[in-house]
């Protein structure tokens, strides 16, 4: 069944765009709530449209849809183009406009700073790598609103199995982005397939660039992980800066042989993601895990956190409340002692860990290989791994586990079979809490997505005050400036009280009696 999420009228409107533009069509008629088709090959077939009851597709549950409409097809001769089915499919994943709206609403502050700095994107080609979430959508659609030129835009999907992934693809096309996958693994892989992957990315990318370049774009990077970084490791001169969003990033570019003559502005670790963002991703990373665990038993129970970063101490702590006793792996003494004193069990290796805990589920939050195969073979039978950073379960690719009797589990995850024991991967061995999921909420990601925009508006701006490489602390001073914690305070925690005084003229006195 076919459904669209919006007014009759739009849907009348989609459907007419549709079909003028489909070169199998030869005639088509609309009449109320059914259309009539004949195809080139002689085909023909009715389309029968009614209302139902359905919940939002979205995220936003506060905008529900209350007009959502299934489209039936009725095929009328058995020589039907399969073309003309998988086109129309297709073309209802995207977004309808009150879905897109409702996403992009969904992100108050962003909208806020989006209108503030209306314009400032008339002059910037965009490159972008990143999830493919509602929330990147609406980050998108924002860019599109202050200036940014759809067909100067090349967006990247790090090919994680979110939720929303297809539905995200198609609307990013509808908008008139260039839409493209590179995923973590063909980096990974040294396969002639991945080569030509490589050089394909590379040949879209100087393309763009040279395209940009004549039009006298400000080219700017958005990297999730310095995947597209890398390929400007000689050529930085061309763009106009780079904004990384991950620590993993960071480590790549410093550990690199990048040739920087461009502004790099550190996203990855500034207070805010550090401090607030963080514990929304490690909230998402612990619902999943428990959503994922389905029948299991948790109170009181063993497991094992790899890694008490930013993201593994959020866990531990989120664990930690329900009940869990957790243990934490960490090869920084630093790191330990802070563990050691927020109260848990602590170890500088996981062998060790596991030999003495037992523990029934391993979570990997080191964002480095943490786990090898003879950790994973003193595991208890029937134990649960999974993790928030790709790299921890690299072990999982080696040769040895591709030939273990692997059971795929729908939704869920896969589960490894020897002959001593049995053990679960919950997720695909990438961050878990994007695993057929929206990670996290809208309104949670709100405000990193807002310094983002502001990251950009920082470099179109400021570029002369920053410097060439890495800059550290910059963010943070840009972000007070613009008062963006202030906005978000206001938001979400600021009492209205003063607001209702102004507007029915009370004395505070009188409100406190």
């Amino acid at each position: 069944m076919i459904k669209f999420y919006g007014s009759r009228e739009s849907l009348i409107f989609k459907l007419k765009k549709l079909f003028h533009t489909m070169e199998i069509i030869d005639y088509y008629k609309i009449d109320n709530l059914s259309a009539s088709i004949s195809l080139i090959d002689d085909s023909k077939l009715s389309l029968y449209i009614r209302q139902i009851q359905e919940a939002p597709r979205s995220m936003s549950v506060r905008n529900p849809f209350n007009t959502v409409y299934s489209i039936e097809t009725i095929i009328n001769d058995e020589g039907l183009s399969e073309v003309f089915l998988h086109t129309l499919k297709r073309s209802f994943l995207s977004y309808s406009e009150f879905e897109l709206e409702a996403i992009v609403n969904d992100m108050p502050l962003l909208n806020k700073y989006a209108n503030k700095y209306k314009g400032a994107f008339n002059d910037v080609a965009l490159i972008w790598r990143d999830h493919f979430v509602e929330d990147s959508l609406g980050l998108l659609q924002n860019f599109v609103n202050m200036g940014l030129d759809p067909s100067l835009t090349l967006v990247f999907d790090k090919g994680d199995k979110t939720l929303h992934r297809k539905e995200v693809w198609e609307t990013f096309e509808e908008i008139g982005f260039g839409v493209h996958k590179l995923d973590n693994a063909m980096f990974n892989q040294k396969s002639k397939s991945s080569e030509t992957e490589t050089l394909e990315v590379k040949e879209l990318l100087d393309n763009f660039i040279n395209q940009a370049n004549r039009k006298g774009k400000k080219i700017i990077i958005m990297d999730d992980g310095a995947f597209i970084t890398n390929f400007f490791s000689n050529n930085t001169s061309k763009l106009h800066g780079i904004i990384e969003l991950t620590e993993m990033g960071l480590r790549r570019i410093t550990n690199s042989n990048i040739n920087v003559q461009c502004p790099i502005i550190n996203a990855a670790k500034s207070d805010l993601k550090r401090h607030i963002t963080y514990p929304e991703i490690g909230a998402a990373c612990t619902f999943k895990i428990l959503q994922l665990l389905g029948s299991e038993k948790i109170i009181g129970r063993r497991i094992l956190i790899l890694g008490y970063g930013d993201a593994g101490k959020n866990i531990c702590k989120n664990f930690k409340g329900l009940g869990v006793n957790v243990s934490v792996v960490d090869p920084d003494y630093f790191k330990l002692i802070l563990a050691a004193e927020d109260g848990f069990n602590t170890y500088d290796n996981v062998t060790e860990a596991i030999f003495k805990e037992q523990p029934f589920l391993v979570v990997g939050a080191s964002g480095y290989p943490s786990i090898t195969e003879d950790d994973i073979s003193l595991l208890p039978n029937n134990s649960f791994i999974t993790t928030v950073a790709t790299a921890d379960l690299t072990v999982l690719k080696n040769k040895s586990f591709q030939k273990i009797k692997k059971i795929t589990v729908p939704k869920y995850g896969t589960q490894y079979i020897t002959d001593k024991k049995t053990f679960t991967l919950l997720g695909n061995g990438r961050s878990i809490n994007l695993f057929e999921g929206e990670s996290i909420p809208t309104k949670g990601i709100d405000l990193f997505k807002s310094s983002i925009l502001l990251s950009a508006i920082l470099l179109i701006e400021q570029k002369q005050k920053l410097e060439f490489g890495l800059n550290k602390a910059v963010l943070n001073q840009w972000l007070e400036e613009n008062e963006v914690f202030k906005e978000y305070y206001n938001l979400y925690y600021k009492k209205d009280i003063v607001e209702n005084i102004k507007g029915n003229n009370y004395s505070a006195m009188e409100v406190i009696k």
